[in-house]
C-alpha cells in the first residue's frame, strides 16, 4: 500500500526536484529500513519498517525513468528502460545468495549488512551521480 501511495507523490517530486537527491536519499532511507528491520523486537516495528520500505522504494522508479529520459538519446531510451526494468528480477535471483549469509551469521546480520551496503551506495550516488539538464 505504501509503495502505491508514495509512488504517486515521488512521481510529482521527480518532476520538480533533483532526481539525483531523490534517488540517493531513497537508497539511504531504504537502507535504514533494512537496518531497522535487523534490529526489531516487535511486530509493530516490523510493520512500520515494511511500510517505510515501500515508501522509500517507491521513489526509485519515477526518478530513474526520468533520469533515463534525460541521460540517453531518444533512440536508446527503450533499451536503457528495458535494462532498468530487468534489474529487480536479477536482484531477486541474486538475493537467494543471502541464504549463505543468513546461515553463517543470522538474519539480523544479513539485514544490517545489506543496509550498510545500501548506505554506502546511496552516498556514492549522491557524490558521483550527475543531474542532467531536463529535456522538455
Amino acid at each position: 500500500m505504501s509503495y502505491a501511495l508514495f509512488g504517486l507523490l515521488w512521481g510529482q517530486a521527480s518532476d520538480k526536484y533533483s532526481r539525483k537527491w531523490i534517488l540517493g536519499l531513497a537508497c539511504i532511507g531504504w537502507s535504514l529500513t533494512s537496518i531497522g528491520t535487523g534490529s526489531i523486537n516487535s511486530l509493530a516495528v516490523l510493520a512500520l519498517m515494511r511500510f517505510l520500505l515501500g515508501a522509500t522504494q517507491a521513489a526509485c522508479e519515477p526518478a530513474s525513468f526520468s533520469l533515463i529520459a534525460d541521460y540517453f538519446p531518444s533512440n536508446k531510451v527503450s533499451t536503457a528502460t528495458s535494462i532498468l526494468t530487468a534489474a529487480p528480477y536479477l536482484g531477486s535471483g541474486l538475493s537467494s545468495l543471502s541464504v549463505i549469509l543468513i546461515a553463517a551469521k543470522g538474519w539480523r546480520y544479513s539485514f544490517n549488512f545489506m543496509g550498510v551496503l545500501g548506505l554506502i551506495f546511496g552516498g556514492l550516488g549522491l557524490l558521483f551521480m550527475k543531474e542532467p539538464k531536463r529535456q522538455q
